[in-house]
């Protein structure tokens, strides 16, 4: 069943989060075909690295903004669910040629997971988009996500090696596993929606990378999570992403404030739970 963090349904029950939008256009970072990143040896040097949009069309476009100068984007799956723009958030993966793998959410607007593994309103949200909004293109598209990529020396996957769509790697035993199933440098996941980052040391230990901070993968293994773009779950409310630099062996990880307002008031208008609205006032 998918995990659920809990806030009022209720507006007064949600503080009002100022926050400023940023402009979306001049998206110049190089689109590269996957199969050009799927090459023995990564020859991009910035990479950004995104996951969890869920229809969140303003939080991607301020994100996207934000990696405007990197090589090149890959996202971690989920990009519909909860929001309000499923379609528009597809068309932007696919306008700019950004790699994805598949998420739950992704998963069950194509058939292939039951909305029994949903809360009630996470399951209101899919069957919406499936039956109402999601275009015969923006199903097919969905349908061609795979499960994982290997773009050396990283792993890209929804969930965790062991289960990619579905599963939630948030402890050190978990991560132990997932370290045992592959080979490559770095493992990326979402699904969380909560920046976290486990380190190789024989045993898996655990840290939560701050804004700014810069890991290194150079002599360790790591399994990264940057967090949710369009509905961020660890009490910050701004879109959270990283950046990998491959020269220096290093993921920064990074926060932004979009118009988080703008983002609940289209889910209300939309006929969706308005406590999926609120909830990304809070990020929780």
């Amino acid at each position: 069943m998918e995990a659920w963090l809990s806030c009022g349904a209720d507006a007064q029950h949600c503080r009002e989060l100022k926050v400023k939008p940023r402009a979306t256009d001049g998206h110049t970072f190089l689109s590269r075909s996957t199969h050009a990143l799927g090459a023995e040896r990564n020859p991009l040097v910035r990479i950004g690295i995104i996951s969890d949009i869920h229809s969140n069309i303003h939080a991607l476009d301020t994100v996207l903004d934000e990696l405007r100068r990197v090589d090149q984007v890959i996202c971690l799956g989920d990009i519909v669910g909860y929001g309000a723009h499923p379609n528009e958030c597809i068309d932007k993966m696919k306008d700019l040629r950004i790699p994805c793998v598949l998420g739950n959410h992704d998963a069950a607007c194509i058939g292939l997971l039951s909305l029994g593994w949903f809360n009630p309103y996470a399951a209101n949200a899919v069957r919406w988009a499936m039956e109402e909004e999601l275009t015969k293109d923006s199903l097919d598209y969905l349908r061609s996500l795979p499960t994982s990529r290997r773009i050396e020396p990283f792993y890209i996957v929804h969930g965790s090696p062991r289960e990619p769509t579905t599963e939630y790697l948030t402890d050190a035993s978990q991560a132990r596993a997932s370290f045992d199933l592959c080979k490559e440098q770095v493992v990326f996941v979402g699904h969380t929606h909560v920046p976290l980052v486990f380190i190789d040391r024989g045993r898996a230990e655990e840290m939560v990378p701050s804004e700014g901070r810069r890991v290194s993968y150079e002599d360790v293994r790591l399994i990264y999570n940057p967090g949710a773009v369009g509905q961020p779950r660890d009490g910050d409310p701004r879109a959270a992403y990283s950046i990998v630099d491959t020269s220096s062996h290093t993921i920064e990880q990074h926060r932004v404030e979009y118009d988080v307002q703008e983002a609940r008031a289209d889910i209300i208008e939309a006929g969706l739970p308005r406590i999926l609205g609120d909830r990304l006032t809070l990020g929780c």
